[in-house]
């Protein structure tokens, strides 16, 4: 029979990450990543709207949007790296990740870069912020035929 422990549990959201042991008797956090939103006050990429109603204009949100985005996937790289080390510096048997559902596949595809053929349980929610009791019941979730 197939165990799952110990199991490294990865879980983020678009700024935070957190990796954590888990094992049958409990659930240790190993380590923590907290990712500052870069933020710009420069006005580098202001732009003038070309109207005077408030709907379609378009500019800095857009800079703002693409920032966001690169920030974002510069976050789910990291976190993907950090995992691989975690996963080759321990005998893991398992790996599961909560994250949320709009990142699955880029953090899925990351992960799986640095460590293929490994299968990934995945629970989705914005969940950096659980108690270790709560973090252990999900990652129950995650192990569990859907």
């Amino acid at each position: 029979m197939q165990t799952h422990y110990p199991s490294l549990l990865v879980v983020l959201n678009s700024q935070k990450a957190l990796w954590f042991s888990v094992k049958e008797d409990g659930v240790e956090l190993v380590e923590e990543l907290g990712e500052k939103k870069e933020r710009y006050t420069d006005h580098e990429a202001h732009f003038s709207a070309s109207g005077t109603g408030a709907t379609g204009q378009s500019g800095a949100a857009d800079v703002d949007n693409k920032r966001d985005a690169e920030s974002l996937s510069k976050h789910i790289k990291h976190v993907a790296e950090k995992t691989h080390v975690l996963w080759q510096e321990n005998r893991f048997a398992h790996l599961s990740v909560i994250a949320p559902e709009q990142y699955k596949n880029d953090v899925a595809s990351e992960i799986h870069k640095s460590i293929p053929n490994q299968q990934i349980d995945m629970v989705f929610g914005n969940h950096v912020h659980a108690s270790k009791k709560e973090v252990k019941a999900l990652f129950l979730r995650s192990i569990r035929p859907q």
